[in-house]
């Protein structure tokens, strides 16, 4: 089978390594900063196209540079009288909130989402916390999230009535009922605090179940009656 045989001079060689370095030194040059590359312009000597205002940005339609509004962008840029730009912090975007009945533009509550008249014109009830203000309601309505685990909560309880399981020589177990007492718990409460929900669980001793002979214990919660909004 033919082989195919590459000789190289020394000339070749050399003529190839200073091809390189010129690449080199080349690319090294147009990516030094704030040296413009050859040929080429810095940024600052390039001028925005026609009927740029300042504070918009530049992109490309897909055919040509344009400028552009940044709240545009984000699908705010037209908001209403009555409406203001904020950060809704629950979601990370930025969205028009109505400011329809609002006295002060100074949305005051925690993270500055909502206003402490919005709270009140709602029924709920703003309270005051180490340097948190936030709005006290059943439940947060819609458009407000919950902060932290304020809440305030009621007591529930469990009740573990206690069974086993009597073995039989011949065929499946049967599911009795122990004499003995069911086992209770309760899972206390809270009033308006950052605290979560209580929990507890009544569990069963030894060889026994709870409520039948498929479970060994019974968790519950307690109930959250208030929530801390914003």
């Amino acid at each position: 089978m033919p082989s195919l045989k590459i000789e190289l001079g020394k000339k070749n060689i050399t003529l190839i390594v200073l091809l390189v370095a010129v690449l080199v030194v080349g690319v090294v040059y147009a990516l030094t900063p704030g040296v413009a590359p050859n040929p080429g312009h810095l940024i600052t000597q390039v001028a925005p196209p026609a009927g740029c205002g300042s504070g918009q940005v530049l992109e490309w339609s897909g055919s040509s540079w344009r400028c552009n509004d940044f709240q545009r962008e984000l699908g705010v840029y037209d908001c209403g009288a009555k409406a203001i730009v904020k950060i809704d912090f629950t979601t990370g975007k930025v969205v028009c909130k109505d400011v329809t009945g609002v006295t002060s533009t100074q949305f005051d509550l925690v993270y500055g989402i909502h206003s402490s008249t919005q709270c009140t014109n709602l029924g709920g009830t703003v309270v005051s916390s180490g340097g948190d203000k936030l709005c006290r309601f059943a439940s947060c309505p819609t458009g407000w999230a919950r902060f932290k685990e304020w809440s305030t909560t009621s007591s529930n309880s469990a009740t573990c009535k206690l069974y086993y399981r009597d073995a039989q020589f011949t065929g499946p177990y049967i599911c009795r009922a122990s004499f003995s007492s069911p086992i209770t718990c309760n899972t206390g409460s809270h009033e308006f605090s950052n605290q979560a929900a209580e929990s507890c669980s009544a569990n069963a001793p030894g060889v026994k179940y709870c409520n039948g002979c498929n479970v060994k214990s019974v968790t519950t919660s307690a109930t959250t009656t208030q929530r801390g909004c914003y």
